[in-house]
Order: structure tokens, then sequence, then C-alpha cells
């Protein structure tokens, strides 16, 4: 089912050359690709779009200047550097849509404008590491002159040349395409006339460039001005370690993002967030931005205000109510993005936990002195801010689908899960029968006393502690979106077909985790540095403001699913064509391989799991759809026919690949390698491929090896796919055409099979 064009006959550049890389990024722009032109994956007429060209097939996007990653706003072909650990995401996909008629779904896709996203990310070097020396963001490239471009190169920033000094760090950038649709639309073909003109390599020229909407923002280290109205009698520089609003004083992330909206019924004074119109006007805004970027520049002042010695004392404007329109995620890896929209409204872009680089207050359990006995109080004018690396469970969503823009959704937890602290943090200390559970720091008495999401709850009495009504903060973690959709048929009375409800519903599953195993006294202590692989599945419906919990953690039977991280899910939705195996009332949610710990040893996985879900929402269930209807524990089934809507038993999760194992033998798997890191593409049925629906699975690594290898497999035939799942076999088609070089981003490249 190849389709023939002028691509066929791919040529390699260079041979033989193997990735050295063992990132997740290993296969970043085949998944863009594959996402964008969901048609006719199974191609062997690959060539190169965009990056440091690897291959002579057809001219790329080549960013100027090795990217000029660091001035994209002056450059004639900026892109993204390279990097790892980053989140993509198609915004207006052009896949069809369920819940609408083919017709509808034929007008909706010729006013499409299809969006590639590639945010955040860990770009840092490290004795040739993940990626390589002459790749690095920051530094000079050799020959460097005076007046030339800053690009990439080996040689760092304070003229040393290679060594063992980290380049780059976290990021928190946006970068963006808009390719057609279509496996040819995106590529410009030199007509016959010109042809003479041309170098061979050159008649093919990929039409796809790149843009950066957002360079990336960061609080600033200090608070820039004094406020008397908010730090009262605390407002002379030395004590500035323990309250804010005082010029000079640290700042952290935390204080950066206090206006947003959905922090503002927890503060103590609202009026902090109140913005004054006048500092939107040009001129002010231009004195505010003087004086970050001037040693001259001055904050503006009120001269209507109270004064001190004839000088006015009041801000003109309040930082922080600034700051909410430079407010974003911080920068981070390991994190994810999604494309959802709740009823009826425009598709969002969500971004969502990952491991992220902050500016942090240093706890008082962390200054000096003894854990138990009285503290060792610092000097109040010392720096009491550092940045740590912390995961998130945060969402943040950009209305404007560029990323440009973003507000906090959910600002997530800084503490565990209910089934986390019960399984890790509760300890019945000395002398006393009582169990505590979690940090002393963390003890509470109201909801009040514990930051974002987090709720007061007593899991062992008599204490309560804060507990994360959400998924545990992580990295790495899988995601997906499915549409759930009511529809009215016609009723061939003249009354037409009707969409009822339409919304998504997000899902997280696994991940990678923190936990604690050291206890001081009777409470849990220490820094939670112990990567723990968990099991649980979470889903929202209304963009990840509430979360409900369907699966468990903790499970430790052998026949059922793994804790895991970097692995890779697909939702499987029932297609507008008659012939779907999957059935009319269900959809399902796959899950594939990942990487998991095994007797304390880190094991890689190549196991394929599926849940089914339902494809109506639950509200139709439950009769709510006329009101809000955030999902609850309620909707979760826990035992078999209790008529709940969402599947909430171990039981509920099917191994696709494995059958139980005869004689104390091993479970068995798919018939590709172990590994992590890799992605799966669906590839919707269409007229281009016989109305077949298929995943695609690639790349990925394990410890040894970063995988070049392509898996397919359709849901041709249902009874056969049985008999398959039966004998523990996984069908599928390994596409193995002919070895080409496959460019997967900035610079990087990676052998694949196709």
């Amino acid at each position: 089912m190849r389709r023939t064009s002028r691509f066929n006959g791919a040529a390699s550049l260079s041979g033989s050359e193997t990735n050295e890389r063992k990132g997740t990024m290993s296969s970043l722009l085949f998944f863009l690709l594959l996402s964008s032109f969901p048609a006719n994956v199974l191609s062997a007429n690959w060539a190169q779009l965009a990056g440091i060209r690897a291959q002579n097939v057809a001219k790329p996007y080549i960013p100027q200047d090795n990217h000029l990653y660091q001035r994209a706003d002056e450059a004639e072909y900026p892109m993204w550097s390279a990097r790892w650990g980053h989140a993509s995401a198609v915004y207006n996909s052009s896949v069809p849509r369920n819940d609408l008629t083919i017709d509808e779904n034929s007008k909706r896709l010729l006013t499409l404008s299809s969006r590639l996203l590639v945010m955040g990310g860990d770009d840092r070097i490290l004795d040739n590491y993940i990626i390589k020396e002459e790749n690095a963001k920051v530094g000079v490239p050799d020959g460097w002159q005076e007046g030339d471009h800053k690009g990439y190169g080996a040689t760092q920033a304070d003229g040393v040349r290679g060594g063992k000094t980290a380049h780059g760090s976290f990021l928190n950038d946006v970068w963006y395409s808009n390719p057609k649709p279509g496996s040819e639309d995106g590529w410009n073909v030199v007509p016959d006339s010109s042809l003479g003109s041309v170098d061979r390599s050159e008649v093919i020229q990929s039409q796809m460039a790149w843009r950066q909407s957002n360079p990336g923002r960061i609080n600033p280290a200090t608070w820039p001005v004094t406020d008397p109205r908010y730090c009262g009698d605390k407002c002379t520089l030395t004590n500035h370690a323990e309250r804010a609003h005082v010029a000079g004083a640290p700042l952290s992330y935390r204080d950066w993002i206090m206006c947003q909206p959905v922090f503002r019924d927890t503060l103590e004074d609202p009026s902090v967030c109140e913005l004054n119109p006048v500092c939107l006007e040009p001129n002010v805004a231009a004195d505010i931005q003087e004086f970050y970027t001037s040693e001259r520049g001055v904050w503006p002042m009120d001269d209507e205000g109270p004064e001190v010695g004839g000088m006015p004392v009041n801000p003109l404007c309040k930082p922080q109510a600034l700051w909410v329109f430079d407010n974003m995620w911080s920068p981070r890896r390991g994190h994810k993005a999604v494309v959802a929209g709740e009823d009826k409204k425009p598709d969002l872009l969500y971004v969502m936990g990952g491991r992220a680089r902050e500016t942090m207050r240093i706890a008082d359990d962390r200054m000096v002195g003894g854990i138990i006995g009285p503290r060792v109080k610092t000097e109040p004018d010392r720096i009491t801010t550092r940045e740590e690396t912390v995961l998130k469970n945060d969402v943040w969503v950009s209305p404007d689908g560029l990323g440009a823009s973003w507000e906090l959704v959910n600002p997530g937890c800084e503490v565990p899960q209910e089934d986390v602290l019960a399984q890790f943090e509760v300890w019945s200390g000395y002398n006393t029968a009582d169990k505590h559970v979690g940090q002393l720091s963390q003890k509470c008495e109201t909801n009040d006393d514990c930051y974002g999401s987090a709720i007061c709850k007593q899991i062992e009495p008599p204490h309560s502690v804060c507990v994360c009504p959400m998924w545990s903060p992580r990295e790495n973690h899988a995601v997906a979106v499915q549409h759930v959709f009511k529809v009215t048929p016609e009723d061939g009375n003249g009354t037409p077909r009707s969409l009822d409800i339409s919304e998504d519903y997000i899902y997280v599953v696994g991940g990678f985790i923190n936990r604690r195993n050291s206890f001081c006294g009777s409470f849990a202590c220490g820094t939670n540095v112990y990567r723990h692989y968990m099991d649980d599945a979470w889903v929202s419906n209304n963009g990840g403001k509430d979360w409900v919990q369907f699966k468990d953690a903790f499970d430790t039977r052998a026949s059922y699913f793994q804790g895991r991280g970097a692995h890779a899910v697909a939702l499987i939705s029932h297609p507008l064509i008659p012939k779907d195996p999957l059935g009319e009332k269900f959809d399902q949610l796959w899950v594939f391989g990942g990487e998991t710990e095994i007797n304390e040893k880190t094991e890689y996985l190549n196991d394929v799991w599926r849940i089914e879900l339902p494809r109506e929402p639950c509200c139709i269930k439950n009769g709510d759809c006329n009101i809000d209807h955030p999902l609850t524990i309620d909707d979760v089934s826990n035992v078999q026919g209790d008529g709940k809507c969402l599947p909430g038993r171990a039981e509920d999760w099917k191994n696709v690949t494995s059958v139980p194992p005869l004689d104390g033998g091993e479970w068995s798997g798919a018939d590709w390698p172990k590994r992590s890191g890799h992605n799966v593409i669906v590839e919707p049925p269409d007229g281009n491929n016989n109305d077949v629906q298929r995943m695609v699975l690639v790349g990925g690594n394990d410890a040894e090896t970063v995988f070049d290898d392509v898996w397919t497999w359709g849901f041709e035939n249902p009874k056969k796919r049985k008999r398959r799942i039966v004998h523990g076999r996984f069908p599928r088609q390994r596409v193995r055409r002919r070895r080409v070089h496959l460019q997967v981003g900035a610079g990087l490249q990676a052998r694949a099979m196709v």
C-alpha cells in the first residue's frame, strides 16, 4: 500500500553511522511526521524535512548558523536546539473527528491549519552524553570571530573548550511549524525547465519552516521594588528573608506566579494582584522594560500616593500583577503536552508535569541545625533561595494554541497522592502507638494549610496531613486524549442529526515519582530522591482542573499491570467505518512497554496492555450533562456489573501480548525488543489504507541500545488478532525495506528501518 512518487529511491548521505545518544528524542521528527501526515506511514519514501542536512534525497529546511537558537528573532531560518525530554503536540490535527459526519469532516479539513509544536526539554551537554559537543547550545563554533553570530560549538562562553562543564539547561521555549496535511503537499519540486540550474539533491525542496512563539521565561531573581502596602513593618532589607515585597529580597517561582487566577481566593490580600490600567500604557511599559534591562532604569512610582522625604513610596505598578502576563510553566523535561477541548469549544494546548528547574525557598528543616533539636537561624539578610530540580504535577493551558501566553489551570501539589503516602510515609515512631503520615511540615488542620490543590485529610489518626487529590508529581508519564460525545441521529421524520454533547477526557498513566525512605523521630524526612515506578491511572474531563483515579497504584500481583515510566500510550477510537473490530460501545487505551524496576534492578518492558473506555460522556449515564459535571470517584466501577461509567478494577486491564506462564516460566511479550522512550502513533483508517486502523511503534532505547526500528500492527482481521493473542504473539508487520538515515531533530540523526 505504498504510494509511488518522485521520492522513491531515497539515498543516504553517510552510509552506516549509528546514533550514540541514549535519550528520548531519537524519533521526534519521525513522530511529528506521523502525527501530521497520518496516511501512508508504511511508505519507504522518506526524505528529510528539517535540520542540519543528513541525506541527499531532497533539500531540507536548514537552520541558519547552526540554528542561531539564542537569536531566533534575528534568524532567517531559526529552529529549536538539539534536546531531549521535550514535549510535542499537534494542534488542529487533520485526523477525522468521530463526532462529525464524513461531510462535516471534509469541510473541516478544507479550512484547517495544522500546527506542530515542540516545547521545553533539556539541552545540556556533559562529556558528549545525550547531545554531542558540537551541537551544544552555549558557546561558539571553532574559528569564531568578533562580529559573527554566536551559534553552537564546543567552546564554552568562558573560552574553555570541551571539558566536564555542562552546557545548556532545562528549557521552556515553544517552537511551531505549520506544515500542510498530505504526504507530498509539504514539498516544492523544481520545474523540469529549471532542472539544469540546481543540484540533483535540490530538485525536491522541503517547505517546512520553524518559528519561535515563546523564547521561554523565568522569574526575576529578586523583588524589583519595595511596596509598603504589603510588607508593613518588615520593609527593611534586613528582614527580606521573612517577607516578600521588599526590593532586593529573593524571589521564588511560587512568588512569581502568585497572581494566577487559580490562587486569587487563597491570597491573604487579593489586592496585591490588582493591575493599574496605566501600567499597560506604552510609556509606563517602556519604563518598566528599562528597569529590567538598564542599570539606570527606575521602577515607576505613584506620584499621587504617600511620600517620605518628598519622594513617593508606593509603586505605580504592582510587579506581581504585571507578571501574570509573563507567567508560564517553569523550564523542564519529561513533561507532557496534549491538545484537548471542552464541550463544543475550540481546542486548547496543555502542558503538565515533568522535572522542572525552579527558584525555591530553602525549607527551615534544611537550614543550619539539628533535625529534632533547636534550630540555628541564619542571618536575616542571607539569601534563602536556590535553584532546584523538582517533580511537578501542575497543569498549564495556552488559549492561543501557540504557546505564546499561558494560564495556570491547576497548581498541583508539593505532597504525594494518598496511596503513595500510605505506602511509603507511615511511621509509628518511638515510644508511641500513634501512626504518623508524611512530613512534620505537612501536618494540617484545614485545606488552607496546604499548598496548591492539596487537601487536608486524616489518613491515620490522630493527625491530619496534606494529601494530593490528583496524580503525584512525576516525570516521563504517558498521556492521551479521548474525544467522547453523544449524537442523536436523524429520526426519519424531519428532525436532523444533532450533536448533544462533545468533550475531551485527558488520561495520565504511570510515570516516575520520588519517594522518601527515611524517618526522623516520628515523621518522614529527607529529600524524596528515590525513584518509584507508578502503575496508577487518572482521568480529567475539565481540562485538568479535577482528576479521578480509576486505577489504584501498587498492584504487586505478577499477572497485572506493572508500574513504569517512559512508556507510550495510544487511544484507539471507533472510526466512521462499518467494519470496526472494536465495536461501537468502547474506545480503547493501549499501553506499550517502558521502564520499570524488578528486584531493585532497572528492567525494560515489551508488553502491551489495553483497557476499554466508554465512548459516551459519563454525564449521559448520570443525567447531569446540563450542569457542571466534573468526574468523581462515584463514576468509577469497583465491582463488575455495578453499572458505573469508568472501569476501575485491576482485571479491566488486559495484557494483549502475554499468555499465562507454564511451569513457572516467564510471561511472553511482543516481538519487538524491550524498550523505553519510544513513540506510538495511531494511523486512522481512510481510503489510502483500505480503511484499516494501525498503530506504529518507533524507536526507543534500553540500557545499551538506541533502537532504530519501526513496527506496525493493524486491525485487519479481529478473529486472527484474537487467535494470535491467545498464543501470546503480538500481531505485527515489521517495515524493513531499505536502510536510510532519518532526520529526527535539530542536527541529530537516528537510523531507521523503513
